[in-house]
Parts: C-alpha cells; sequence; structure tokens
C-alpha cells in the first residue's frame, strides 16, 4: 500500500514538473515553441482566440519572436537579421504620397505594385514603408488593411521590410490624435508657465500640442506600437521585417508642433518607450529615429546639439540614430563632428533623396563611414514644375490610364538642384549590385578599415589615399563622359581586401596585387566566381562586380 502511495505521489509530481515545463508560459518566453526551433520561429495561431471583437491582438497569448537585433561585431554595433549581418541598404516608397496626389485606390496599388518590382530590379532587397498610427486606430477599433496591403506586395517581390512609423510627431506634424481631442482631461495639452495652453503656430495652427508627460499619451501609443508587433508576429511569417523607426523628424519645426524644442526629455522618454514595447514584445527587431540637421545651433533643455544627439543614443531601447540630408553638395556628412561619430563607429542610418544627389560619390562616403542608407525614394508623384528634380527614379507619365510608369535609363539624377552631378539613373543601379555582392562584409566592417575614392567624380582623375598601413591608387577616365568612377575599398585582414567601382576606373596598391577575384560574400565567406588577371600591378574594374584582392 505504502509503496502505491509512493508511486501515485511521484506519478502527481512528475505530472505537475511536466505542467510546469511544457505547458506554462507566458508572452516572455518560448515555451510552446519546438525547442529545435530558432527565435524568431513561427506559431500558428487560431484567430478567433488570439483577437478580440475591437480587431485588438491578445498579446499574452502569442509568443515572441526575436527577428532582429544590434550585435556587437570586434569594433562595431551591427544589425542581424535571422541570425545574419544585415547592411541597411533600402529604398523608401510611400504610399500616403500616393494617396495625397488623389490616386484612386486601384491605382495607389498598381504603383505600389511596379514600384516595389522596380526597387528589386534595381538591386535592393528592401524596401521603406509607411505606417500611419492614424489608419491603424480610430480609439476604438484597430485595422490592419494598411500593413497587409503593403505587407503583401513586398512579399510578393521577396523584399526585406523597414517600417516608418508615423505616431505624434511626423516631421513636426501629428500631434493629438482627433479622437484625443475630445477628452482633453485625459490628454491634456501643453501649457505655459502662467498656464496657458500652448498652440501650434504653424501649417497646424489652432491645435492644442499634447503633453506628452502625461503617462495616457504613452499608453496608447505604446498600445498601437504593441498591436502592430502583434500582427507582424503572426502574419509576418517569413519574418521579413527587420525594423521600425519610432518617429520621423521628430526636430523638425515644419509643422508647427515643436515637440523637440518644447518638451525634449517627454519626448525621448517616449520614444524610448515605445521602443520597449518593440523590444520586449512580440515581434522584436531593430528601433531606429531620424532626425533633421536643422536644430543644430539650438539649445534644448541645457543641452546642445551634441547633447541632444548623445540622450537620444543613450536610450536603453532605441538602436539606430540617424539623419535626413537634403543637399546636393558632395559631402553629406551633416553629423560628422556630433555625438554619433564620437565612438568612432556609429549606429547611424541615413536617409537622403538620391534624385537630387551625387549618388554614386555619396553612398561610398556613407558605408565607408559605417552608416546604412535609405535612399528617398523610388518615385516622388509630384508635379514636376513643383518640385524640379524630385521625381525619383521613376517617373509618371501623363496619365494613369495607359502606361502611367516609366523607366529612363538616361534620365539624370540632377534635376534642378545647384551642385547635383548629372549621373544617370542606370549607373547608379548597376551599382547597387556590387553593393550587394558585399553587403554582409560590409555590414560587419569597422569605419576604420574603408575607404573611397573620388568624392567629387571627377573625370581624368588620379587619386592616391592611404587605407590604415597601405598606399592605393585610384584613377578613372571615362571620356567623353562629363564625370567619372567612384569606388569603395575595405580591408578584411592584412592581405585581404575588397572593392567595386560605379563605372571604369583602375586601383594600384602599394607592393602590388598577388591576385584578384570576382565573387558575392555570402555567409561569412568569399564565394569566388572568375579569377581576375592583373596587368601590371593594376585591377581594372567592371561596373556592377565586386572584387577580392589579395596582396
Amino acid at each position: 500500500m505504502l509503496i502505491k502511495k509512493s508511486i501515485r505521489l511521484m506519478a502527481v509530481v512528475l505530472a505537475l514538473l511536466t505542467l510546469l515545463i511544457t505547458g506554462c508560459t507566458d508572452k516572455n518566453n518560448t515555451a510552446n515553441v519546438d525547442a529545435n526551433k530558432t527565435p524568431w520561429a513561427v506559431t500558428q495561431y487560431d484567430s478567433s482566440e488570439i483577437i478580440d471583437n475591437n480587431g485588438k491582438f491578445i498579446v499574452d497569448k502569442l509568443t515572441n519572436a526575436n527577428v532582429a537585433e544590434m550585435k556587437r561585431v570586434g569594433e562595431k554595433d551591427v544589425i542581424y537579421h535571422l541570425g545574419k549581418p544585415y547592411l541597411f541598404h533600402a529604398m523608401h516608397l510611400r504610399i500616403d504620397h500616393l494617396r495625397s496626389a488623389g490616386l484612386s485606390s486601384n491605382d495607389v496599388l498598381r504603383v505600389l505594385d511596379d514600384g516595389m518590382r522596380r526597387i528589386k530590379e534595381s538591386g535592393y532587397d528592401t524596401v521603406i514603408l509607411y505606417l500611419n498610427w492614424g489608419n491603424l486606430f480610430d480609439g476604438v477599433k484597430y485595422d490592419f488593411n494598411d500593413v497587409k496591403i503593403q505587407y503583401d506586395i513586398a512579399k510578393k517581390y521577396d523584399l526585406k521590410i523597414m517600417w516608418n512609423w508615423f505616431g505624434y510627431d511626423v516631421c513636426g506634424f501629428g500631434g493629438y490624435r482627433d479622437w484625443q481631442l475630445k477628452n482633453l482631461d485625459k490628454y491634456p495639452p501643453l501649457k505655459d508657465e502662467n498656464g496657458n495652453i500652448i498652440y501650434a503656430t504653424k501649417s497646424a495652427e489652432g491645435r492644442p500640442i499634447p503633453d506628452l508627460s502625461v503617462q495616457s499619451f504613452i499608453d496608447v501609443e505604446v498600445d498601437a506600437i504593441e498591436q502592430f508587433c502583434a500582427w507582424l508576429n503572426v502574419n509576418d511569417t517569413d519574418r521579413r521585417t527587420i525594423g521600425i523607426q519610432l518617429e520621423n523628424e521628430i526636430n523638425n519645426e515644419e509643422g508647427g508642433h515643436g515637440l523637440w524644442f518644447s518638451q525634449y526629455s517627454s519626448l525621448i522618454n517616449l520614444i524610448n518607450e515605445l521602443g520597449k514595447a518593440v523590444k520586449e514584445g512580440p515581434y522584436s527587431m531593430i528601433t531606429y529615429v531620424n532626425l533633421m540637421s536643422s536644430g543644430w545651433n539650438q539649445i534644448v533643455e541645457g543641452r546642445d546639439w551634441n547633447g541632444q544627439i548623445k540622450g537620444m543614443m543613450d536610450l536603453e531601447y532605441l538602436d539606430i540614430v540617424g539623419y535626413d540630408n537634403y543637399t546636393a553638395e558632395t559631402n553629406p556628412g551633416a553629423l560628422s563632428t556630433s555625438a554619433v561619430e564620437q565612438e568612432g563607429n556609429p549606429r547611424v542610418m541615413v536617409e537622403f533623396g538620391p534624385a537630387a544627389w551625387s549618388v554614386p560619390s555619396q553612398t561610398n562616403q556613407l558605408l565607408s563611414r559605417g552608416y546604412g542608407i535609405g535612399y528617398y525614394q523610388l518615385i516622388m508623384y509630384y508635379n514636376k514644375n513643383d518640385l524640379p528634380g524630385s521625381e525619383g527614379f521613376f517617373e509618371y507619365g501623363g496619365s494613369l490610364d495607359n502606361e502611367f510608369i516609366y523607366r529612363d535609363g538616361t534620365r539624370v539624377l540632377g534635376g534642378g538642384y545647384n551642385g547635383a552631378l548629372d549621373v544617370i539613373a542606370s549607373e547608379f543601379i548597376i551599382m547597387n549590385n556590387s553593393i550587394k555582392a558585399l553587403s554582409e562584409i560590409i555590414a560587419v566592417t569597422p569605419n576604420n578599415a574603408f575607404q573611397f575614392f573620388n568624392q567629387n567624380m571627377q573625370n581624368g582623375f588620379l587619386e592616391t589615399k592611404t587605407l590604415l598601413d597601405k598606399e592605393f591608387t585610384f584613377a578613372t577616365d571615362c571620356a567623353p563622359e562629363k564625370y567619372g568612377s567612384t569606388a569603395l575599398l575595405l580591408k578584411e585582414n592584412d592581405t585581404t581586401y575588397y572593392t567595386y567601382a560605379s563605372k571604369t576606373a583602375t586601383i594600384t596598391v602599394e607592393g602590388g596585387i598577388k591576385s584578384a577575384s570576382m565573387g558575392v560574400y555570402e555567409d561569412g565567406k568569399w564565394v569566388k566566381q572568375k579569377d581576375v588577371t592583373i596587368v601590371e600591378g593594376t585591377l581594372t574594374y567592371e561596373a556592377g562586380k565586386a572584387y577580392q584582392i589579395i596582396i
């Protein structure tokens, strides 16, 4: 009898242990995921059990996925996506611009589809898409249609995705949600020292500015971000979403809200809370924020520009601090002396407009600084007479009834901006193939192991630069063309280097080149496709190719 009781007791204990090990789970563990699966594994759900009557996900019932994160590789912070190094090299495509241009729903879909196809054709593997909080949540119900429309097309063309979230501060616009204005007791406006409500002063004149120190403002946007991550957890089964911009150009006063300058601490606290919701939520990914270079000479809450940037970079749940740069200058490093570079290898992503710029040389310069790049953008749906030079890589015909978009490889990217080089779109697209071939090694290389050549893309040009302990001589002569080639060079170790050029050029190295080959760097190693003949110690570049050289 005693033996039977002992056996029953042991059975109960074992059952309880089994229940604890396999049956008990919360949103922060992966107990219901096969132990052999990766941290980003997909769990199948019954939608009736995880979504309530207002379209809201019951987050506690989801198994978290850790899809992308920052890892320290030697001297550099690197994005890892699904366990592999990832180079932030993406193209914007804005659904909001298409809608604001008055396109029908069907035409918006056609342009999005054609645009993402062209992004893929142009050598990119990532698209930057846009999600407006106001289109996701009306104060009562959640609607993920905007997410699904864009996601499905990106999946069709096998593009990875970065999302730009438009919340309280969108280029200085945004502020209150309309439904919050109906309940100012819960969502109070910002007031001055005399107790007077502070109103927006520019394009949003007459609307009060939300007091972002009030927790209720934070809670509802955190909830919206978490719901978006929940949608990705359930629907992004390929785990192609890599990151999310938490707010956009938050230091821009254009919209009149001035949140950065009027309540800096409250705003960056909000950003950190949004980042926490992503990092600890159902779909953990890269978090980033983009700033403008405006306001560099302003003091905010006792902080100069470097202090403001450092305050952002010190946030626990923010991975990347980027900036926008709208200039035709061939030196796009507006923040090169700021806090973003004080540690030598910044976590920086730059957004800029290749339709207006000297794109090949700027790209190589930015990559050599350890930056990722989001090009703004493939298509601009504006009247060209209003914004000359802002049409993007592809432009619209006069009517959407027929061939509404066409591709012209000879059209310049210079437009009407002073100082822009007349670089043709096809040249830059060809160079993207080289970047793609080396993206993995570019992602992990510290910026002191890079060099770039021919900043101004001069023709008939000769330049010698030092990369660490070796001298390299770059030459380009593309006569009768107006502009010459530009190139990127990086060092892997004492004998191995990788390089590419935008078009015809040569490179020699102090001490000579032992051998060279064309190929692709993937899965942590060089995959040789073809040996290259070195003539009199000189490598001759072919545009669109990537090279390994051994010295």
